[in-house]
């Protein structure tokens, strides 16, 4: 199988492949640039780099009150990080120009957190004998993101590892650092004060990193610490998410006891949104996730791509889930892609250990609808799948219907399923794939190999099928000059 098209040039779209010019390339409008830093001050005017504002509150009150405009660039500097959730929604009456969030200046990507902090260990109150309560209201005593008032806690970050034991009750708290969180408080298991035990403690509740309107492109980021989605767009247009890392996302209660949390999360009739040359990894849920018909309405995803990306450590990589009544005869969804991503270790996310053991847990791509969809899913390389490549919630290779399946490269161990519910394992592929149409032309083979690092698990692939050429394009590449060693 020839897979040259991994990284081809569109120029039309702007795109230029790494092997190419060595770096991700993307445009914003010419209108006015802001900075923030965290070295400014929010009294400033924030339209130079040496008068920029400090905060994300700034940044949200400047776009909310209509001072930053459509086609306007909002620049972070590089090496900093600022907490918050960013709210993009303009006042109405605005040109359909793309509203730019980026970088500006040397060094890493601005990591743009939504972690609370809790630096003080008054925060605290003992409860009971290896038991500790914290307000998540109390903005005097927390540190980090004070905006959000969410009391629904998804993950604790301890000293740089997740902490993810969340339970349903006090009286679940059992071992050490399990927590409980009711809605105002967070309840921790600990033998002394959690503050006074660590260097550093971040508490990850729900509500989106970046909630995302129409005209919106967002580029060269560091997006991490929401126990919701990392980027949420509800029934927005023109939207863009490239060259950033979205990272330590999800784990907050859903409902009845079930808990989510996508690194992309479209809704409700998304179009145009684009997600490329990304990095995804430590997801507890989905890393790009595209629902339609929530509460019965009829509007569908159109034209909405993911591609050049590369996932790790999530429970899956695409999930499609369609309830409202069929829009039109082609089926919910138009115009949508997942095409040239590397995805490995799918169903190993942080929270894989909490993670409800049930068949389809762990599959690259999750169908959970009523209803077929115009979805291609082509040109990926799939590397070690825990449960299964396709997991759909009824038997039936109906349920593939509307999709366009083919020339990806699948490896998995010895005996993986290839769909879910099915009888079909990886070692007799081609007659699942004479059964249902769909990656005949792929190319498939087993291993027990197993890598943590993307940039280890790309080479295993590139010296064992006829791909080598495009992954070391992908090996080498560079995006916002930053070499892809993990």
């Amino acid at each position: 199988m020839n897979r040259r098209s991994f990284l081809r040039i569109s120029a039309g779209a702007g795109i230029v492949t790494a092997a190419t010019v060595g770096a991700v390339v993307y445009k914003f409008e010419s209108g006015r640039d802001y900075f923030v830093s965290t070295s400014g001050n929010d009294s400033n005017s924030g339209v130079t780099r040496d008068d920029p504002w400090q905060s994300i509150a700034r940044l949200n009150n400047a776009i909310a009150d209509g001072t930053i405009r459509s086609g306007d660039t909002i620049k972070f500097r590089r090496g900093d990080e600022f907490f918050g959730n960013i709210r993009t929604e303009r006042p109405a009456g605005q040109p359909p120009s793309r509203l730019g969030i980026t970088g500006y200046g040397s060094g890493a990507r601005p990591i743009i957190s939504a972690y609370k902090v809790v630096d003080r260990a008054d925060a605290w109150s003992p409860v009971a004998p290896r038991l500790w309560r914290v307000d998540l209201t109390d903005t005097a005593k927390l540190g980090g993101n004070r905006e959000n008032r969410s009391g629904n806690v998804g993950f604790l970050r301890v000293d740089g590892s997740i902490e993810g034991s969340k339970k349903w009750g006090i009286h679940e708290l059992k071992l050490e650092w399990d927590f409980y969180s009711d809605g105002r408080h967070l309840f921790v298991c600990l033998r002394e004060n959690p503050t006074s035990a660590t260097e550093d403690l971040r508490i990850a509740v729900d509500g989106p990193v970046i909630g995302a309107t129409s005209d919106l492109l967002v580029a060269g980021l560091d997006i991490v610490g929401s126990g919701g989605s990392g980027y949420q767009q509800n029934g927005a247009h023109n939207t863009e998410i490239v060259d950033c890392f979205i990272h330590e996302i999800g784990g907050a209660e859903l409902a009845g006891g079930r808990r989510y949390g996508n690194a992309i999360d479209l809704a409700m009739g998304a179009s145009s949104a684009r997600v490329r040359s990304s990095d995804i990894f430590d997801v507890y849920d989905t890393a790009y996730s595209v629902t339609d018909g929530i509460h019965g309405s009829a509007v569908a995803a159109s034209s909405c791509t993911f591609e050049y990306n590369r996932v790790w450590n999530t429970a899956r990589v695409f999930r499609y889930g369609a309830y409202g009544p069929v829009r039109s005869p082609e089926g919910a969804s138009t115009g949508c892609s997942v095409n040239s991503n590397f995805c490995m270790n799918t169903g190993r996310p942080w929270g894989s250990s909490m993670v409800p053991v049930q068949p389809g847990i762990g599959s690259v791509i999750l169908i959970d609808g009523h209803h077929p969809a115009g979805i291609e899913f082509s040109r990926n390389t799939i590397f070690n799948a825990y449960d299964s490549y396709i997991a759909t919630p009824a038997a039936g290779h109906d349920k593939l219907s509307g999709y366009t399946m083919d020339h990806n490269v699948i490896v998995l161990r010895p005996q993986t399923r290839i769909q879910f519910p099915g009888r079909y394992v990886v070692d007799n592929a081609n007659a699942w794939a004479a059964a249902t149409g769909q990656d005949s032309n792929s190319e498939w083979f087993q291993t027990l190999a197993f890598f943590p690092s993307p940039h280890d698990a790309m080479k295993y692939v590139a010296r064992h099928s006829d791909t080598a050429e495009d992954l070391h394009r992908l090996l080498t590449s560079n995006r916002s000059g930053r070499t892809c060693a993990y």
